[in-house]
């Protein structure tokens, strides 16, 4: 999925916990860590999706070290991380459980319609191009924005106080 859908997922995962859960705001900053950051693996890897950061074989380990510290924490990063692999797998694979098992799962839909690029930007063209893709990364970008509309007053206050943390300890 595009960086957009993974973004405003996360944010729709956010709000829905916050509203229904009553789940502390703070808790945006390790989803967006937890359910985005995944991605960063696209700097190291042109094949995206190749390395052990998106596996659960990574992850897990990750999440039970923060369930020791706060068990709503480790649940959360779970997760936001469980959210992105899922959206992965929805047009294009993953190997879930590498290297344990070196098996590539998903629906692999922009597989099914166009060959894979080698570039970031050809790859993220052929969602676009892609149907049943499009048509999921348009209902979760209009989602999403309009979470975004309607919580930006949190949102800013968020960020705010997490870069004053962040300064304050330097």
């Amino acid at each position: 999925m595009l960086p957009t859908a993974h973004a405003f997922i996360t944010l729709i995962l956010w709000w829905f916990l916050k509203s229904f859960f009553n789940v502390n705001d703070f808790y945006l900053i390790p989803m967006i860590i937890f359910g985005v950051m995944i991605d960063a693996d696209v700097i190291y890897d042109k094949m995206h999706r190749g390395l052990i950061t998106h596996t659960f074989t990574f992850w897990i380990p990750i999440c039970l070290l923060l369930a020791l510290y706060s068990l709503l924490l480790g649940f959360i990063a779970f997760l936001s991380v469980t959210v992105h692999l899922l959206m992965d797998m929805i047009d294009y694979k993953i190997r879930p459980f590498y290297p344990i098992l070196d098996k590539w799962v998903g629906l692999g839909l922009v597989n099914k319609y166009h060959e894979r690029r080698d570039s970031l930007l050809g790859n993220l063209l052929l969602n676009l191009k892609t149907p049943p893709v499009l048509v999921i990364e348009l209902i979760i970008d209009i989602i999403g924005f309009l979470v975004f509309i309607v919580s930006f007053e949190t949102i800013l206050s968020i960020i705010m106080n997490f870069l004053s943390f962040l300064f304050q300890q330097s």
